[in-house]
């Protein structure tokens, strides 16, 4: 029996498939450099310094990562005490303004200049759509499409989309 998840829940599990798919990220673990080296543009499972690795392997903010700089806990850089920015977990590209959840575990990041993916914690999933369903639109950010827990949104001129499903939750910036 299949079920039908509807345009938006398509929508944005392509994008991120796409995504995943074009910078390499076939869970693999390990860091890697993208062809594109000395541009800015990583890709690396948990990248997130200064966010630390969970005892799972995800990354978090305000914490630091072994061998990475000790006692150095990042501050939200958001008036919002329960809100991150793609800075705090040391994405470099992306736009300053995506609120992200301060408790965020980070599986894999692509943190190229007109791409940003993040794989999430998927027991972290619809947590993760209700925050962002909350909190885009008060930091600029336009929702063009919503339902069954995925999002595709625009602003600051970023696009992105936001999807979970039980094995998986991801969100992925494009810039045009």
């Amino acid at each position: 029996m299949s079920v039908s998840r509807g345009p938006v829940a398509a929508a944005a599990a392509a994008a991120l498939l796409a995504v995943l798919t074009v910078t390499g990220c076939g869970g693999r673990t390990g860091s890697a450099t993208s062809p594109s080296a000395g541009t800015g543009a990583t890709l690396s499972p948990g990248a997130g310094a200064p966010a630390a690795s969970a005892p799972d392997g995800s990354a978090r903010a305000g914490t630091s990562a072994p061998g990475g700089p000790s006692g150095s806990a990042a501050m939200p850089s958001s008036a919002d005490p329960e809100a991150s920015t793609l800075r705090d977990f040391a994405i470099r590209n992306g736009p300053e303004q995506l609120p992200l959840p301060a408790d965020l575990m980070i599986s894999y990041t692509v943190d190229n200049p007109n791409n940003v993916t993040l794989v999430i914690d998927v027991s972290q999933g619809s947590q993760t759509y209700r925050f962002l369903r909350d909190r885009l639109p008060g930091a600029g950010f336009t929702i063009t499409a919503d339902g069954q827990q995925s999002l595709t949104f625009s602003g600051h001129g970023w696009s992105g989309a936001y999807t979970v499903s039980q094995d998986l939750a991801g969100l992925t910036l494009r810039r045009p």
